[in-house]
């Protein structure tokens, strides 16, 4: 339970990086 736990963390804050970086580059400025 600890491996898959630690698997969906990992999954989840990649996820969450990656769309927030997608989510505040300044696409206006383009």
């Amino acid at each position: 339970m600890k491996r898959k736990i630690a698997v969906l963390l990992t999954i989840v804050t990649i996820v969450i990086s990656i769309f927030s970086i997608w989510y505040f580059t300044p696409k206006r400025y383009s």
